[in-house]
């Protein structure tokens, strides 16, 4: 009999307690182990993943692979349409191979959580499956308000979150070795994605460690300069984190390490941030139909300009922050957090386009795409999620600019066309174009603002 390890979004050996447990049985019952990971790009990008995130994928199971075979587990790598397919290539693999136990993560999302039901239901009464909560700091099914209910406000929450875990009692699972090494199989996959990652995220377990490592000698400077798109002083682990090539948990044992007190460090507040958004789609799996959490803003008028969002979309709006942010994410698969709201607030509260328009584009065009961030992003920005932003919040593109890109580094870095334009020029909405081959803006801001906050009176 054989034991099987399924990989999902965990693509890594260190701190996976799949794997840990999976080969601490293999070994105690002189068994062998297997692994599997599905490569299912037409089901990716049913959910909205585009090249970036796909190519992103193929880099960490391009280095799973030769890692699973130096802990001398035998990996396959199998190529289905949908998650529909997962059960009869399940099946078929646990005959041919004797699986007598599968062990495996579990997955937010509507469509995983119907594979994994369909999964339990097809196999056999022979074959056992182990789950466990690796992508949570604490079993989202059990961690509940006084009164048993979801959680809805993120401070509660992350309060709740760290009074339940200590660092001495936050294990860290080893990579465990299942047997003699093995030649890494070729990988079968085909994809049309295509992505150049200029930036250098990290998109293996190897990079994403290295590049831990390294921030987390600046760490300390995080909460000054994070907002701050010119620097380069965020972790830019958003990639990594995504696919599961580095978890949360190691997150926390490094900064332990380094002396950071995790309960008021502001860069570990945005890891339960994540947490915290994968803990909501656990709960509510039909936000991936594209529902407001809040339902009664669906009232909202959205606009029906695509011309606009094709702008908006392209970098074309005529306000350079913007702009520069959405040219970031086109040309490079990420943008920088400050810039994610600023341009999401934009289109939303400015524009007044959908906020699911701008969902599906990032999904598009994200090497770190993950639904749950993503979609708890853009609620936030649309006041239509939990603990969103409060509607009459409104990000004044001309002030963010002022506040975090004051000299133009980051605008000019993306906006060669303004390279000459004094940076006081960016900072308020002209009159006029700023360059002959720059856009004006077709919308005024102030004027913009107003109307959108009376239609959200009017629904509040």
């Amino acid at each position: 009999m054989s034991h099987l390890i399924w990989f999902r979004t965990d693509l890594r050996v260190a701190d996976h307690e799949a794997l840990f447990q999976a080969v601490s049985a293999a070994k105690q019952q002189k068994q062998h182990c297997h692994a599997v990971f599905f490569w299912s790009e037409d089901q990716w990008r049913s959910h909205g993943a585009g090249d970036a995130k796909i190519a992103a994928t193929l880099d960490a199971v391009t280095e799973l692979n030769h890692s699973l075979a130096k802990l001398g587990i035998d990996f396959h790598v199998l190529t289905v349409d949908t998650w529909e397919d997962c059960s009869r290539e399940l099946q078929s693999l646990c005959q041919k191979h004797a699986i007598s136990d599968i062990y495996m993560h579990t997955e937010p999302g509507w469509n995983e959580l119907e594979r994994d039901q369909q999964v339990a239901q097809q196999l056999t009464d022979n074959v056992q499956i182990h789950r466990y909560h690796d992508l949570y700091f604490l079993d989202p099914e059990h961690h509940l308000t006084q009164q048993h209910q979801v959680y809805k406000v993120f401070t509660a929450y992350k309060k709740s979150l760290l009074r339940q875990f200590s660092i001495d009692h936050l294990a860290v699972f080893p990579p465990s070795k299942a047997g003699k090494p093995l030649k890494p199989k070729p990988l079968h996959v085909k994809t049309t994605a295509e992505w150049k990652n200029t930036l250098q995220l990290p998109t293996t377990e190897a990079s994403a460690i290295e590049r831990l490592d390294e921030f987390c000698d600046c760490v300390s400077r995080y909460a000054d300069d994070r907002d701050i798109p010119s620097l380069d002083a965020t972790s830019r682990l958003s990639v990594a984190l995504s696919l599961g090539c580095i978890s949360s948990r190691q997150i926390a044992h490094a900064l332990h390490k380094k002396g950071i007190q995790l309960a008021s460090d502001t860069y570990f507040s945005e890891i339960i941030w994540r947490d915290y958004y994968k803990y909501l789609l656990f709960h509510t799996p039909d936000l991936c139909l594209g529902r407001a959490y809040n339902k009664k803003w669906d009232q909202f008028p959205w606009q029906n300009n695509p011309s606009e969002l094709e702008r908006w979309q392209q970098g074309k709006t005529g306000v350079p922050i913007v702009d520069a942010a959405m040219r970031q994410l086109n040309t490079t698969g990420w943008m920088h957090n400050r810039l994610r709201m600023v341009a999401a607030m934009y289109l939303v509260k400015i524009l007044q386009l959908d906020w699911r328009l701008g969902e599906a584009w990032f999904a598009d065009k994200l090497a770190d795409f993950d639904f749950a961030a993503n979609n708890g992003g853009w609620q936030w920005v649309a006041s239509t999620g939990v603990d969103a932003v409060p509607y009459f919040r409104i990000f004044n593109p001309y002030q963010q600019t002022k506040r975090f890109d004051p000299q133009g580094r980051f605008i000019r870095t993306y906006l060669p066309e303004l390279q000459d334009i004094e940076a006081r020029f960016f900072q308020k909405q002209p009159s006029s174009t700023l360059s002959s081959s720059y856009p004006a803006p077709k919308t005024d801001y102030a004027e913009a603002r107003r109307d959108t906050l009376e239609k959200f009176k009017r629904i509040g």
